[in-house]
């Protein structure tokens, strides 16, 4: 399989050298070449292009921009981030990047990330991908017709939160005056009791005008709210259920839930009525992860399950027993050059973001390493 890719950087002798180590390999075809974003995404949309090299330190729009501008031009592209400095590592996470080389690019580091792009191209098709997801709440929040699958736009930024609410709170009674508190926490109640009044009107308004079905019961100062279109948060909730995981704990059923999680539930949206949600969903789907990971590789498929102790990784940067999987992987297979290019950018990244150093295990694997065991 031959990877399309494009590079983006201010500097003309750094794409360059990275075009060369690219070409030099044989199974890479530089399709597009560019020192300034605006012409990357300007060209984009014509250009079949699997992956980008981006610098990240860029004047006007920083390669974390960039990425996210990508992404809104093609949902699928793998972005390798290209930066001379460690301390990115957690942003390049943020932005699921597939991984991020430091300058200089050194052959094996950038082998790994191939090896790994590679892999997931070729096994996409696998993964159940729902394509009639209208209303999509991890990674953001968006909502899209049933008719013409235009993004609906709200009214007002409480229409959406509201709606959220519900989808939080559905398929069960909620007190009036709980989503009064939440938000509007600073309002007096008659005045809240208004503004909800209002904005369930304009909520429901929008929806029925783009053909969202869904159903809201006002009983005895109770609401009941049920979605009748595919949600990705939904389908993730009912497939992470610990009942249903009772029931089947198949293959297909786990790489489904996975395939749902695109990033945290409602990503950019300051709903703080939803923290303990998100940090849910978020554990829910470390731990399908890694249960899946860990059958993978007793099961002797190390590839499959570096590839989703990655993505993974993306998703929760912060979860040691990821890493520590990763880096197994990597001993198991003898592998020096992946397993301390991983361990080095974990412990940055631990430190820094958490102040604390990688785990006894951790330590113990990595001396075992050193001494060659």
């Amino acid at each position: 399989m031959k990877i399309r890719a494009v590079l983006i950087d201010d500097e003309e002798f750094a794409t360059d050298l990275l075009k060369r180590l690219l070409e030099e390999r044989g199974d890479v075809e530089v399709v597009g070449i560019f020192h300034h974003t605006a012409e990357l995404l300007k060209a984009l949309p014509n250009l079949s292009a699997d992956a980008a090299f981006a610098d990240i330190e860029m004047p006007g729009m920083n390669g974390l921009q960039l990425a996210e501008a990508l992404r809104s031009i093609r949902e699928d592209i793998e972005i390798v981030f290209v930066t001379a400095h460690r301390q990115y590592a957690l942003d390049a996470f943020r932005v699921h990047a597939a991984d991020y080389l430091l300058k200089p690019v050194k052959r094996g580091e950038l082998d790994q990330a191939l090896h790994g792009i590679c892999r997931r191209l070729g096994r996409r098709r696998e993964a159940p991908v729902a394509r009639d997801v209208r209303v999509r709440c991890f990674g953001g929040f968006a909502v899209h017709g049933r008719e013409d699958g235009v993004q609906v736009h709200f009214p007002t930024a409480k229409t959406e939160e509201l709606f959220a609410y519900f989808l939080v709170h559905r398929n069960r009674l909620v007190p009036k005056w709980n989503i009064c508190e939440s938000l509007w926490p600073d309002h007096e109640p008659d005045k809240a009791s208004q503004n909800l009044h209002t904005t369930i009107f304009r909520m429901k308004k929008t929806l029925r005008e783009h053909g969202i079905r869904m159903q809201l019961e006002s009983v005895r100062g109770y609401y009941r709210f049920e979605l009748h279109e595919p949600c990705d948060y939904i389908q993730f909730a009912v497939l992470a259920d610990p009942e249903i995981a009772a029931e089947t704990d198949a293959d297909d059923r786990l790489v489904a839930a996975l395939g749902l999680y695109g990033g945290p539930l409602f990503e950019g949206k300051d709903y703080r009525w939803c923290s303990a949600e998100k940090e849910l969903m978020e554990a829910a789907y470390a731990a399908l992860a890694k249960r899946l990971a860990s059958r993978w590789m007793k099961e002797g498929n190390g590839d499959r399950a570096l590839d989703l102790l990655r993505q993974a990784a993306m998703h929760v940067p912060c979860d040691e027993q990821i890493h520590e999987l990763v880096l197994r992987i990597h001993f198991g297979r003898k592998d020096r050059a992946s397993f301390f290019s991983h361990y080095r950018k974990m412990e940055d990244l631990l430190l820094r973001e958490l102040g604390i150093a990688p785990s006894a295990g951790m330590r113990r694997l990595y001396d075992r390493m050193m001494e060659g065991e």
